[in-house]
């Protein structure tokens, strides 16, 4: 009798699918506010010590929703005025806050599910800031305007903190996807590339993608409201030092004088969706990772190592 009840319940109970598509109106104007904080602990060569520094890299932005298209589609405007960076204090100065007037202003295409379809650049053109590290930060960040090892740890740093090129950054987040979902459901999405091994018998590795792994988690209460809850993970573990190898020709190579250039991150998010709008009110996002250098000068002891533990939020402040 309990076995035939229980069974019951399980026929007249099927998970309810649903749709999860952004509602964008013409005419409206939302509003986010991104606040992201890193700490980097750094150990160089020849100490046992790792010396910490904070980072933190904040800043608004706006979506205006100028026409609406078939399909869920819309023209759209997208601002970001400023980023704030503040670099904690460490013992060759105190701390420094920056205000970097990026005057961002993208005429986008954006689809239902979040994804940008095309974009037109409308900001003012100024000189590039060559710096190394998270402070490299560009739209659209490339490999070639970067050395090797400076646009690797700029792009750790980038996906430890959420922050990037429009793809891959928290402002359009989560990716939704184009079926219908019920609770637990998993869906798939490249946000970066990177050195990993091909499982072949020679061994050797390549660029392969960085896939975010999105998980419905249902309707939960967040903040006194009902919201779509949707999870992400990144997890990473690789070394760089075989693609360098076979990328590069042995004398070159031999030049660089790599031993391992190893790394590592492990992201989530939880994302709270509006039910009615299937619009992003709320990402928190906790990372950690790392990497180190070893040179075959010098096996035993890394020229730097890293720890990286991040943290960014992102809140709609007006629908």
């Amino acid at each position: 009798m309990l076995i035939t009840s229980l069974l019951f319940l399980s026929l007249s109970s099927p998970r309810q699918a649903i749709t999860l598509s952004r509602v964008n109106k013409a005419g409206e104007t939302q509003k986010y506010q991104v606040r992201s904080h890193l700490v980097i602990e750094s150990k160089v060569f020849g100490s046992d010590t790792f010396v910490p520094e904070d980072l933190d890299i904040d800043y608004d932005f706006a979506l205006a929703v100028a026409k609406e298209k078939a399909d869920g589609f819309v023209d759209a405007r997208y601002t970001r005025p400023t980023m704030t960076i503040t670099e904690g204090e460490n013992a060759d100065r105190s701390s420094l806050k920056t205000v970097d007037k990026a005057n961002w202003d993208l005429s986008l295409v954006l689809s239902p599910v979040n994804k940008i379809i095309d974009v037109k650049d409308n900001t003012p053109k100024k000189p590039e800031k060559k710096s190394g590290g998270l402070l490299a930060i560009r739209k659209y960040p490339t490999a070639a305007q970067e050395s090797i090892l400076t646009s690797f740890i700029g792009e750790l740093q980038r996906l430890s903190l959420f922050i990037g090129s429009l793809e891959t950054c928290m402002d359009f987040q989560p990716k939704l996807p184009i079926f219908e979902v019920s609770k637990g459901d998993t869906w798939k999405e490249t946000v970066s590339f990177a050195p990993q091994k091909l499982k072949s018998k020679d061994n050797k590795t390549v660029m392969q993608r960085l896939d975010y792994t999105y998980t419905y988690e249902g309707l939960v209460d967040s903040g006194g409201a009902k919201v779509h809850r949707i999870s992400a993970k990144l997890l990473i573990n690789a070394d760089m030092t075989q693609f360098l190898k076979d990328n590069v020709d042995g004398e070159s190579f031999g030049r660089l004088g790599l031993k391992e250039i190893s790394y590592h991150l492990n992201a989530n998010v939880n994302y709270d969706v509006d039910p009615k709008t299937m619009r992003t009110l709320k990402g928190v996002g906790e990372s950690k990772g790392g990497f180190k250098i070893v040179t075959s000068q010098f096996p035993e002891d890394p020229i730097i190592e890293q720890r990286l533990t991040g943290k960014t939020t992102l809140k709609m402040i007006v629908k």
